[in-house]
C-alpha cells in the first residue's frame, strides 16, 4: 500500500484568509484511498504547513510520500509549483500528481513540475493513478462523471493539525446551471448540475452531528436549486428534530420561495452567502446575472422576515463601474441593512470568458497568478485607473464596517492590516504602473 500525501497550499498574499474550511476535493480523495488501505495525510497549509518557509525542510510525511497531490486554484497554483520543485529535490521517488481548476485550464505549466497532470475531477481517478502509477503519465483526464452519492463522508481526521473545526462543510450538490462571465465553475464541470439524494445527505449530518459537530456550511456552489429535493430533506431535519446552525451561498432567486425560506430557517439556517455582485444594472448585464437591482432588494428583505442574516458578495471593477460605483454599493448595503458583506475585485481566471476577451483586448496586466486571489487588480479596467480601483476595494471593506459590532470591526480591521502589509509591495508596483511589472511582486 501506498504513503499518500496531499496539499491544499495556501494563497501568498490574501491577508483576507481568516477562515480555515478545508476544500472537499482532497478529502475525497483521501478518504476514498484510506478505505483502500493506503496511508493518508492531508495538508491545509491555512492549518498546518507542508513545507516550513523559515527552513526550507518539507514536513517528514511529505518527504517520505509514495505519492503527492497538490490542489492548485490559480491564487494558489504558484505555491503548488515551489511546492513541487522542492519535493522533487527532497524526494525525487515520489510521484507528483497535480489537479485543480487552474491546471485543467492549463495543464502545460504543471507539467514542468509534475508526473501526472490531472484535468476535471479527480475524486475516483486518484485511486488508478496511485494504483497503477506505470499506466498514467502526463496529462490525463478526470473523472468524467462522478455519483456524489458514492462518495463517502469526508475523513476531517486525516487533515493534520486540525484539532477542532468549528463548521463542518458538507456537499448537496456539485455544479451550476447558470454561466456567469467570470465564474470557471461551468468551464470545470460543464453546465450539469448533479444532485445528492436526501438519504444520502442525512447519513451524512447525522454522522456529523454523532460526532459533536453543530455548524455545518453547505459547501455548493449554488444552493437550491432543485427545490423539492432540498425541501424534502430539510423536512426530516424538522420531523427528527435536529438541532444544528447551517449556512450557504445562493443566488438571489432562492428567496422568491417564502415558504422554503420559513422552513430553511426551522431548520437551521441562519445566514445566507448571497451573490449580489453588484448594484450597477449595467454590470448585472456585462456578469451574465440574469437578476436585477430590485430581485436583490427583495432577496435581502424576505430572508431578513424569515429571520435569515444576510452575507452580501459583490465584485468591483466591471467595464461599467466608474468612480463611484463602490460608494453606491456601501450605501445600498446599509440601505438593505446587509448583516454582512464581502467585496471583491473582477478577477480574469484563465479559463472563464473573461480571461479570453481581456487576453484579446491585451488588458491583463500579470500572469503572476498568486495575485488572481479576488483582492489584486490583475487587469486594465475601462472607467478608472488600476490603482483607483485597487483603493475602492479597501476602502469599501472600511466603510461598510465602520459602524459594525465591534467583533465585526475589530476582524475587518485586523484584516485590512494584514492584507495592507502582506501587499506594500503590491501597492507601490500598481501605483507606478507601467513603469513597474507587478510580475515581480
Amino acid at each position: 500500500m501506498a504513503k499518500v500525501a496531499l496539499i491544499e497550499p495556501r494563497a501568498e498574499f490574501n491577508g483576507y484568509a481568516l477562515f480555515r474550511l478545508p476544500l472537499l476535493g482532497l478529502l475525497y480523495m483521501g478518504t476514498i484511498l484510506k478505505q483502500r488501505g493506503h496511508e493518508v495525510v492531508i495538508f491545509v497549509e491555512s492549518i498546518h504547513p507542508a513545507l516550513d518557509d523559515r527552513t526550507g525542510r518539507l514536513d517528514p510525511e511529505v518527504e517520505s510520500a509514495d505519492v503527492v497531490g497538490l490542489s492548485g486554484m490559480t491564487c494558489t497554483v504558484q505555491r503548488a509549483y515551489a511546492l513541487a520543485r522542492r519535493i522533487r529535490e527532497r524526494n525525487p521517488r515520489a510521484r507528483i500528481v497535480m489537479g485543480g481548476p487552474h491546471v485543467s485550464f492549463v495543464p502545460f505549466e504543471a507539467q514542468r513540475v509534475a508526473d501526472v497532470v490531472v484535468t476535471g475531477e479527480c475524486d475516483r481517478r486518484i485511486v488508478e493513478i496511485v494504483e497503477n502509477p506505470d499506466s498514467l503519465q502526463g496529462v490525463i483526464a478526470g473523472d468524467s462523471f462522478v455519483d456524489l452519492d458514492s462518495l463517502p463522508a469526508p475523513d476531517l481526521g486525516l487533515i493534520k493539525g486540525l484539532r477542532n473545526i468549528r463548521w463542518v462543510p458538507i456537499a448537496t450538490s456539485r455544479g451550476c446551471p447558470y454561466d456567469c462571465r467570470f465564474c470557471s465553475v461551468t468551464k470545470m464541470f460543464g453546465r450539469r448540475y448533479r444532485l445528492r439524494s436526501p438519504e444520502g445527505i442525512l447519513a451524512e449530518i447525522e454522522q456529523r452531528l454523532g460526532e459533536g459537530h453543530r455548524r455545518f456550511f453547505f459547501y455548493d456552489d449554488n444552493f437550491g436549486i432543485d427545490r423539492q429535493r432540498t425541501q424534502q430533506w430539510l423536512e426530516e431535519v424538522v420531523r427528527r428534530g435536529w438541532r444544528f446552525r447551517w449556512s450557504a451561498q445562493a443566488r438571489v432567486e432562492i428567496a422568491r420561495d417564502e415558504e422554503l425560506l420559513r422552513l430553511m430557517a426551522r431548520s437551521g439556517c441562519y445566514y445566507l452567502f448571497i451573490g449580489m455582485e453588484s448594484v450597477n444594472p449595467d454590470a448585472l448585464r456585462d456578469y451574465r446575472k440574469r437578476q436585477t437591482l430590485e430581485d436583490i432588494r427583495s432577496c435581502v428583505r424576505r430572508l431578513h422576515r424569515a429571520g435569515i442574516r444576510v452575507h452580501g458578495m459583490f465584485v468591483l471593477g466591471s467595464d461599467s463601474d466608474d468612480e463611484g460605483t463602490a460608494l453606491r454599493t456601501v450605501r445600498f448595503c446599509d440601505e438593505e441593512k446587509i448583516d454582512t458583506a464581502q467585496f471583491a475585485i473582477l478577477t480574469p481566471f484563465p479559463g472563464t470568458d473573461l480571461y479570453r476577451d481581456m487576453e484579446a483586448q491585451g488588458r491583463i496586466l500579470t500572469r503572476n497568478w498568486s495575485l488572481y486571489d479576488g483582492t489584486h487588480v490583475v487587469f486594465e479596467p475601462l472607467r478608472l485607473k488600476a490603482i483607483e480601483l485597487q483603493r475602492q476595494f479597501l476602502w469599501a471593506w472600511k466603510r461598510f464596517y465602520r459602524a459594525a459590532n465591534l467583533k465585526a470591526f475589530l476582524i475587518s480591521r485586523y484584516l485590512l492590516g494584514r492584507w495592507q502589509a502582506l501587499n506594500r509591495k503590491f501597492l507601490s508596483a500598481l501605483q507606478a504602473w507601467p513603469a513597474r511589472s507587478l510580475d515581480e511582486v
